[in-house]
């Protein structure tokens, strides 16, 4: 068993690196998709990272009380990393393909 820093500070500073990831794009690129210049400053473009961003810290959240819950089963800080990993890029990808493509440039 291993001491629950060595998995709380990784599981702790994911959500940190996913809710700046969006941001850290090119220009006309919004999660994956081409859209025109002006459409990040959209309310729609702000309305999916806001939800994205809460996402990302929910999950991280969960995450991190999963890994507290190690004591009673191995398998809890590998479904936890998992969870943070993976959640956050479904949300993406649903928000891509139902929010984001419609505005396609």
């Amino acid at each position: 068993m291993t001491p629950i820093w060595m998995a709380l500070v990784p599981l702790s500073l994911l959500p940190l690196v996913f809710h700046w990831l969006p941001v850290w794009r090119h220009n006309g690129i919004w999660f994956g998709v081409t859209v025109a210049a002006d459409y990040p400053a959209s309310p729609v473009a702000r309305a999916t990272l806001r939800d994205f961003r809460l996402t990302v810290w929910l999950l991280g959240l969960a995450a991190v009380a999963m890994a507290l819950l190690e004591p009673f089963g191995p398998w809890t800080l590998q479904l936890a990393m998992m969870l943070e990993i993976f959640g956050p890029e479904y949300r993406a990808y649903m928000d891509r393909t139902k929010r984001i493509i419609p505005y396609i440039y």
